[in-house]
């Protein structure tokens, strides 16, 4: 996940990067609770893509799930 990891490097240099790095965390649990992104045969890939970005992007993932089965998101 070099991408990832880039991502997470250039956004914890930007001015303010606790909202940088949020950011960067909280993109592929948004996406990934789409459900879209089912039918893009990525199934076995999505906790792979999220352990990548550590605990909080798990649990954002949890709860954007959470927001789409309750209608919020």
């Amino acid at each position: 996940m070099l991408f990832f990891e880039r991502a997470l490097e250039c956004a914890a240099a930007l001015p303010d990067p606790w909202f940088h790095t949020t950011v960067v965390r909280g993109l592929p649990p948004l996406y990934l609770s789409d459900p879209e992104s089912r039918t893009q045969n990525i199934g076995e890939a999505v906790p792979f893509l999220l352990m990548a970005g550590g605990t909080e992007t798990v649990s954002m993932y949890r709860a954007c799930i959470l927001l789409r089965r309750f209608g919020r998101l």
